[in-house]
């Protein structure tokens, strides 16, 4: 029934494709998603679709994608290397440093043919408040516009952290530090520097709203013109 519905609106509304993101599965449904994803390839390549499908970094913890049995069935697998650093994190920290993507990106390989594989690139960050002990007090995803606005309007100048592979800052806030590990053209080249590096198919987002319209030059610039 999922399959027919996903057909039917990809035909109603004359989209390029289909891009799997089902999160949370089950461990013991590892099978029953490769069998779902090769049913709906079965249609998606008679639409002339194209057939996506979205997986967490490999840990042991992420068993319930099984990544070399889904890459046959689709066109492109994505690896989403971003969430180093989320929401219930005990730490501040980046959501996506530079090494931490690279690991990902070679263990995936293990499974995954460079062919097909996209590199999940993150459009957004978390401005990180902590108390005086490190303690978190809050951190909410930001938009890439938002954080620039922030740094102009308080004046920042970034930090270049050059493990991470992207800029930093910080700044008081009441009896509070706020700290943002920012997103930003600089930080997605290097990232896209793994894509050409690793021969990697290309790139995917989460998610278009969040990012500057400077960037797409970036992924223009090193994916299509080189």
């Amino acid at each position: 029934r999922s399959v027919a519905q996903y057909i039917f609106y990809a035909s109603l509304y004359n989209v390029d494709g289909i891009n799997i993101d089902y999160e949370d599965v089950s461990d013991s449904d590892a099978a029953g998603l490769v069998a779902f994803t090769a049913l709906l390839r079965n249609y998606t390549e008679r639409q002339g679709l194209v057939l996506s499908i979205d997986t967490l970094i490999p840990r042991p913890w992420t068993v319930e994608y099984d990544r070399k049995a889904l890459s046959k069935y689709v066109d492109y697998l994505v690896v989403m290397t971003y969430d180093e650093h989320y929401a219930g994190s005990p730490a501040a920290g980046s959501i996506a440093s530079l090494p931490w993507v690279e690991e990902a990106v070679k263990a995936t390989l293990k499974e995954v043919p460079a062919s097909k594989l996209l590199l999940g690139i993150p459009l957004y960050t978390r401005i990180w408040t902590v108390d005086a002990s490190g303690k978190i007090i809050s951190n909410p995803s930001a938009k890439m516009p938002s954080v620039r606005e922030t740094i102009q309007s308080k004046n920042l100048t970034p930090k270049w952290l050059d493990k991470e592979k992207q800029y930093y800052v910080e700044y008081p806030n009441g009896g509070n530090t706020s700290k943002i590990w920012i997103e930003d053209s600089r930080s997605i080249a290097n990232r896209l520097n793994l894509a050409v590096k690793y021969n990697l198919a290309g790139a995917a987002c989460w998610q278009i709203s969040q990012g500057e319209d400077r960037i797409w030059e970036v992924f223009d610039g090193m994916l299509k013109k080189n």
